[in-house]
């Protein structure tokens, strides 16, 4: 469990920037952080809907050859079998 929440703070650091903002008032800050979270949960129900073993991998649905630690996602094994 652990490993998911960092997994999903550093996503959220690195890949959306969410320690910054330029908001100028609180309700500014409340409609950017959520816009941010919501992409988020998007992008890993995408993974899930495509049947991807490792929803997590977000990065993948942008980058199709992505690899994380060697493994390539079971879409993109499937793109190489299909061309």
């Amino acid at each position: 469990m652990r490993q998911i929440i960092e997994t999903v703070n550093g996503q959220l650091v690195e890949q959306f920037d969410i320690e910054r903002n330029y908001a100028h008032m609180f309700e500014g800050l409340c409609t950017r952080l959520l816009s941010k979270l919501t992409a988020h949960t998007l992008l890993i129900s995408l993974n899930r809907l495509l049947g991807n073993a490792y929803p997590l991998h977000i990065k993948a649905l942008a980058f199709p050859s992505y690899t994380l630690k060697g493994h390539k996602l079971r879409f993109v094994k499937a793109l190489k079998t299909q061309c």
